[in-house]
């Protein structure tokens, strides 16, 4: 049970962060921001249960920049597009 809700984190995450690179390249530096911050974020959680014996700052690493891409994509000022 718990390899499957790692696969759909997994999967989930790595489709945020494609769409954030999209969408920052195309439309908004924000929204990419912030799409990538969430996406990082859930990737690094799906990992959680494999690495929390090994190596917690794998895990707390990738949590600190997303957290750190989400906190400067609500700080950007708004864009016209």
């Amino acid at each position: 049970m718990i390899a499957i809700g790692t696969i759909i984190g997994k999967s989930f995450g790595y489709a945020l962060i494609a769409i954030g690179v999209i969408s920052a390249i195309v439309v908004n530096v924000r929204f990419g921001a912030l799409c990538l911050g969430f996406g990082l974020a859930v990737k690094s959680i799906s990992d959680l249960p494999i690495n929390w014996r090994h190596r917690p700052i794998e895990i707390f690493a990738p949590i600190a920049f997303a957290l750190a891409l989400i906190i400067l994509a609500i700080a950007l000022p708004r864009s016209s597009a």
